[in-house]
């Protein structure tokens, strides 16, 4: 079987495209993103390349439902949080997106497991966590999670912490 790498705000699918012509295709690649124009140019650019990444619209935020998010000019920039409120962002539009948990990943992918989870996000990194944290069962099914940050900027950085703290204190149990 090969490895599955799950990409969580994937932009263009710069990386995933990478990954897939550095290993020859031989790897299963996901890659999620949530914002209207991100998605399209993530899909047109996976047929450009011709590589086999499986592309979703959706956020990944650690539950099944539907979220606010909010799409700015700057298109790195998308978030669940209205991040233009304290950050001086100029946002773009505001819809209601369907918002999916890993669980939820496995299944409709039909994959028994993720070796690599990917997440660069902008803001839902905290809500995975929560997530895989509280279930073993789905911890048991990740093989490495690579997270990308913003602490203190989209989220207080106290509530970062917190986390880490929270993260630090399962893995000593």
């Amino acid at each position: 079987e090969c490895p599955v790498i799950v990409e969580v705000g994937s932009i263009h699918g710069a990386h995933g495209i990478k990954l897939c012509k550095k290993f020859d295709n031989s790897l299963t690649m996901i890659a999620y993103e949530a914002g209207q124009e991100n998605y399209a140019s993530l899909v047109a650019g996976v047929e450009k390349a011709d590589v086999p990444i499986i592309a979703r619209r959706a956020v990944v935020a650690g539950s099944d439902g539907s979220v606010n998010f909010y799409e700015f000019v700057e298109e790195s920039s998308n978030s669940v949080y209205p991040r233009h409120h304290n950050e001086g962002r100029h946002l773009h539009r505001t819809s209601n997106i369907r918002s999916v948990s890993i669980d939820t990943i496995i299944i409709e992918n039909d994959c028994s497991c993720i070796d690599l989870l990917f997440l660069n996000c902008e803001g839902s990194e905290l809500l995975i966590l929560e997530e895989v944290l509280a279930k073993s069962e789905l911890r048991d099914k990740l093989g490495q999670i690579c997270v990308s940050f913003h602490g203190g900027r989209i989220y207080l950085q106290e509530e970062t912490e917190r986390s880490e703290e929270r993260r630090v204190g399962k893995e000593c149990r």
